[in-house]
């Protein structure tokens, strides 16, 4: 992502994680995408089930989150030797307990999909993909 910021759904411009790294410092402020970690440390993340309500925006970062398949000669390669990645199975009535949003400061920024057990998988919406919010993070904080 090369953006430097955005404009949000209230028409504020949004400063990305990659215009904060640019800068050289955290300046302190808890800003959204703050790439130094305060924002998470101050805010924490919190977790909304998916309603049914809800099924199209979280099916929107499931599908945001996947990789675009291009195919390579390495690529195939790899798939012959180690196999296809697993294909997700879309977000339906039945499956959507297994579905939480990721909310930071208010804003969803995230699926995280669970089995019975554990955390499985995160899928982030690309302005929060470089904010260290591994799968390790954000089980951290369930």
């Amino acid at each position: 992502m090369s953006e430097l910021t955005y404009e949000n759904d209230n028409g504020d411009t949004v400063y990305t994680s990659q215009y904060l790294k640019n800068r050289g410092s955290c300046c302190k402020t808890q800003c959204l995408h703050c790439p130094y970690g305060l924002t998470l440390r101050m805010q924490g993340l919190q977790f909304q089930e998916v309603t049914e309500s809800r099924l199209k925006e979280a099916q929107l970062i499931l599908d945001s989150g996947k990789e675009k398949e291009e195919f390579s000669a390495s690529a195939s390669m790899l798939a012959g030797a180690f196999g296809k990645p697993k294909k997700i199975k879309p977000i339906s009535l039945e499956n959507k307990k297994y579905y939480k949003f990721i909310i930071l400061k208010g804003q969803v920024c995230g699926l995280l999909r669970s089995d019975v057990i554990q955390p499985k998988e995160v899928f982030l919406l690309e302005h929060f993909k470089n904010q260290d919010l591994s799968l390790e993070m954000v089980s951290s904080f369930l």
